[in-house]
C-alpha cells in the first residue's frame, strides 16, 4: 500500500510538472508577470527569445524591465524588438521607449522615439513627453509650441 501511495504521488508530481513544462517560456513569463513576479518573468522571456526571438516577446522583455527600474535593459529590449519588426511598432512601444530613455536623461533619445510615438499616432500624452525633452533639452520655443499644439491653441 505504501508503494502505491508513493507511486502515486510521484505520478501526480510529474503530471503536475509536465504541465508546467508544456508551457513555453514566454507563456511562463507573461503569467509571472501578470502576478507581478517581475525577475522571473524577465528570466522566462529571455529564456523565450533564446528560442525563438519574436516582436512580442521583446516588448513583453521590456515592459518587465521598466517595471524592475532596468531602464538600460528596457531600451535595449524595445529596441530590438523595433529592429526584429518595425511594422509591428505601435505608437506605445514608441512611447515605452521615450520614457526609457527619459528616465536615464538620455533627452535626445527620448525625444526622437517620442516623435516617432507622435508619428505613429499616440495619444495625447505624448505631446507632454515631447514638451518635457524639450525643456529638459533647454529648446524653450519648440516646448512652448508643443505645449501649445497639445492645448490646441
Amino acid at each position: 500500500m505504501f508503494l502505491r501511495t508513493t507511486l502515486t504521488s510521484v505520478v501526480i508530481s510529474l503530471c503536475m510538472a509536465a504541465g508546467a513544462w508544456s508551457q513555453n517560456p514566454a507563456q511562463l513569463g507573461n503569467t509571472a508577470f501578470e502576478e507581478g513576479r517581475y525577475t522571473e518573468a524577465v528570466t522566462h522571456y529571455q529564456n523565450a527569445l533564446s528560442e525563438e526571438p519574436t516582436f512580442a516577446v521583446y516588448v513583453n522583455l521590456g515592459h518587465a524591465c521598466m517595471r524592475l527600474e532596468q531602464w538600460t535593459d528596457a531600451i535595449a529590449s524595445y529596441r530590438a524588438a523595433i529592429e526584429l519588426d518595425a511594422a509591428s511598432a505601435t505608437s506605445d512601444v514608441w512611447l515605452f521607449l521615450g520614457q526609457a530613455h527619459y528616465q536615464i536623461r538620455q533627452y535626445g533619445e527620448a525625444l526622437d522615439a517620442f516623435l516617432e510615438a507622435a508619428a505613429s499616432g499616440a495619444n495625447q500624452q505624448t505631446s507632454i513627453w515631447i514638451a518635457r525633452c524639450l525643456i529638459d533639452l533647454e529648446q524653450w520655443l519648440r516646448a512652448k509650441s508643443a505645449l501649445m499644439a497639445h492645448l490646441g491653441t
